[in-house]
This record gives C-alpha cells, sequence and structure tokens, in this order.
C-alpha cells in the first residue's frame, strides 16, 4: 500500500466527495455530498435547490458534512460546474480554510493528454473506470467515487503523499497569469454554459482575438483553465490578453453572425480568418427563403433567422404571445416577395451578404437539428405569416427539430 493510500484509509481521515451541477439559466443548483471515514461510506446528502432563493436548511444540511473536514488532514474533493458559487453562499469566508482538490482538473492534468475541460465520461474512459453513462452536466454520478480511488491510485503509484497531490493540482494553475488579468479565477467560473461570443483585449483596450462557442464555459476553461499541457496559440493568448469581454446569445447561428460581425468591425490581432467566402452556388435556395426558428438570450422571446433571395439575412427578435405582425409582414414581403428593401425596427438585425451565406451553410449541415420554414417566392405573405405565426407559438424556447410546412 502507496504512503497516499495509508493516509487515506486510515479511521478518522475524513474526504467529502461533493459533485455539483449549477444552471443559471434554469435557476437550479444540484449537489451530491457523499462523506467518506477512512475510505469507507458514511453518508450523503442530494438536493436540487433554487440557486437565488434556496429553502432555509439549505446551507445547514452542507455545512454539517464540510464541517467534517474543516480541518486538516481531511479533504473536500470537487466535481462538476458551480462548485464555488455553492460554497460561498453556504460557508462565505470559511471555504478558504478548507483543502480542496478539483477532481476533474487534477484527473486530466495526471492524464496529462488530456484538457482541463474533459468530461466526467472521458476521464472515466481513460482512467478505465466504470462505464456507466454519464451526464456532462450530472452531479449524481456513480462513476466520480470511482475516479477518486483511480487518482488517489495513481498520484501514490508516484510515491505522493496527500500535501504532493493538492501541491500538484494547484499548480496545474500557475501558468495562467491572473494577476495582469482584469478578471480572476473565479470569475470564470461564474461564466454560462450557454452560446456566446468572447473578445480577449490587450491592456490599450484593442481586440487581439474574436471567437465563439456554443459552450462559453467550457471554451474558457480551454483558455484558461487548469491544463498541464497548453498549445502555442493558447499560450499567446494568456500572455496578451488583459481583459476579456462575453456576448451571451440563444444560439450557435447567432453565434457564428455576431462573431463575423466582430471581426470585420474590431480588426482582432491574432483572427487568421477574417474574410466569409460567398459559395452560394452550393445551396439550393435561388428560388425560395427561409426563416429558422431558435432561442433567444431571453428566455421570454424568440430568434428569427431569415435568409436566401434576394441574398441577405435579417434576424428578428420577437415574443411568441404578441408577434409584431407588421415587421413580420415586411420581413415576409422581403424575402418571398416583390418588396425592395424591408423598414428597418429595433427587433431586427440586418446581417447582409455574409450573413445570408453563414446561414445558408449552418442551414445546410444542421437542418436535422433546427426548427425551420422554407418561404416559397410564390406564396401569398399572409399565407406565409399565418405559418411563421403557428410555428413560433408551438416551438418552445429549446426547441425539438422540426421542419414545418405550409398548409395545403
Amino acid at each position: 500500500m502507496t504512503t497516499l493510500e495509508k493516509q487515506t484509509f486510515t479511521d478518522g481521515f475524513f474526504i467529502l466527495l461533493l459533485g455539483v451541477h449549477s444552471d443559471t439559466r434554469r435557476n437550479i443548483l444540484a449537489f451530491q455530498a457523499t462523506l467518506f471515514d477512512g475510505g469507507r461510506y458514511v453518508d450523503r446528502l442530494e438536493r436540487h435547490e433554487p440557486f437565488f432563493g434556496p429553502a432555509p436548511d439549505f446551507a445547514i444540511s452542507l455545512r454539517r458534512f464540510v464541517h467534517k473536514v474543516l480541518c486538516p488532514p481531511n479533504v473536500l474533493v470537487v466535481y462538476g460546474y458551480g462548485w464555488r458559487d455553492l460554497l460561498t453562499q453556504c460557508l462565505g469566508a470559511l471555504t478558504s480554510e478548507l483543502r480542496i482538490l478539483d477532481l476533474g482538473t487534477t484527473a486530466a492534468a495526471l492524464q496529462g493528454n488530456l484538457t482541463g475541460q474533459a468530461t466526467l465520461q472521458e476521464l472515466a474512459g481513460a482512467y478505465k473506470v466504470s462505464e456507466t453513462v454519464i451526464s456532462e452536466n450530472a452531479a449524481f454520478s456513480p462513476a466520480a467515487e470511482e475516479l477518486l480511488w483511480a487518482v488517489i491510485g495513481a498520484a501514490g503509484a508516484r510515491n505522493w503523499d496527500w500535501t504532493d497531490l493538492l501541491g500538484f493540482a494547484h499548480n496545474a494553475r500557475a501558468g495562467v497569469p491572473f494577476t495582469r488579468y482584469r478578471c480572476d479565477s473565479d470569475s470564470l467560473t461564474h461564466v454560462p454554459r450557454a452560446p456566446g461570443v468572447y473578445i480577449m483585449r490587450t491592456e490599450a483596450g484593442d481586440a487581439l482575438y474574436v471567437g465563439k462557442s456554443v459552450n462559453l464555459a467550457s471554451r474558457m476553461q480551454d483558455y484558461f483553465g487548469p491544463a498541464l499541457q497548453v498549445s502555442d496559440k493558447h499560450q499567446a493568448l494568456r500572455q496578451r490578453t488583459h481583459d476579456i469581454e462575453l456576448r451571451l446569445v440563444g444560439s450557435e447561428l447567432e453565434a457564428l453572425l455576431l462573431e463575423n460581425k466582430l471581426i470585420k468591425t474590431l480588426h482582432p490581432q491574432l483572427n487568421s480568418k477574417c474574410t466569409v467566402n460567398p459559395g452560394a452556388a452550393r445551396h439550393p435556395s435561388r428560388h425560395t427563403s427561409t426563416v429558422i426558428l431558435a432561442p433567444s438570450s431571453d428566455e421570454k422571446r424568440r430568434e428569427l433567422f431569415f435568409f436566401g433571395h434576394p441574398g441577405k439575412a435579417v434576424q428578428l427578435t420577437v415574443r411568441p404571445e404578441r408577434l409584431p405582425r407588421k415587421s413580420l409582414e415586411t420581413l415576409l414581403a422581403y424575402f418571398a416577395g416583390p418588396l425592395a428593401k424591408p423598414r428597418r425596427t429595433r427587433a431586427m438585425i440586418d446581417w447582409g451578404t455574409d450573413g445570408n451565406e453563414i446561414c445558408q451553410r449552418y442551414h445546410s449541415r444542421f437542418k436535422h437539428l433546427l426548427c425551420w420554414l422554407d418561404l416559397p417566392l410564390n406564396q401569398s405573405t399572409d399565407v406565409l405569416a399565418d405559418a411563421v405565426t403557428q410555428a413560433v407559438k408551438i416551438s418552445p424556447q429549446t426547441s425539438d427539430p422540426t421542419e414545418f410546412r405550409l398548409p395545403d
């Protein structure tokens, strides 16, 4: 038995394994706390709570568990997203007294060929532990416990004790120069797992790099998470970035459109691709237009993306319960009728010819994953408006893929 295993499996050595899933968009905080004494299971606590309004006994329940590992040499092992939020709500300043090991980032760093944002499923596969099906955001995963013992075994094989293992996990972050950033490591853990665009800026405020992601939290971990192996690109961005601006959107399509616009507007120093090459001939849309129905960053709204004939793309933000009928008919007359140019409103964004190309490509690749409706050029505006209205009201914010059809 290794030194680390002897420490772990000694009576009176407590480990609290805390799995957390924070879903800020649905205002849900879920966690599972499992307490071990000398490696033996002692007790477990599972809760689902409103993120901003937990029940009065919420903090008390978790404190009862955390107090078992508050004093050294005991250890709090965490995994998932949102555990810092949870500990701050329940413990406040006491959080700094804990010896905390981030299971996911430590396991990835020990493996050497995984990045800090590796999922629990990927980590379980790398360590050849249980192949139980795991949701990427799940707080309740039976594989987490097996992964903990596997990490202890791997670290013990290096002749480490718990001080060595905790120091190794801490040093995995050492390459990130947070002291020169306007943000810190904690603020990056609060980034939503939602689509959006990020702008990295220099100390002078100039745009360094513009990018998009369907999951901003994961992308920030790519750049600034604790990984021992960092690509040249990421290292350059780490060293030159001073501030990070995030813009949340409702879908990957909207992120693509906004990213392209910001690259053309800001002229970032490190973006290698700054133009959208025309390729409309590849897209079968010369005699039709299309509208994609997508979620919005505002849960009470939906985003409609019109594109195709006459070669441009326009986004319209709507409320399902009160659609702007006049704006909708104006856009339909433009995309499926004779109108030369639609009158702009505050709810519209004109993405131009580049936007049309981006929408065409996105629709061609992912139409089986989207909600969309064809807008034939020979159909009346009234019929099209009725069809779009019905589609918006039927499609929920997180809708299943649907190809809507015009009435016979």
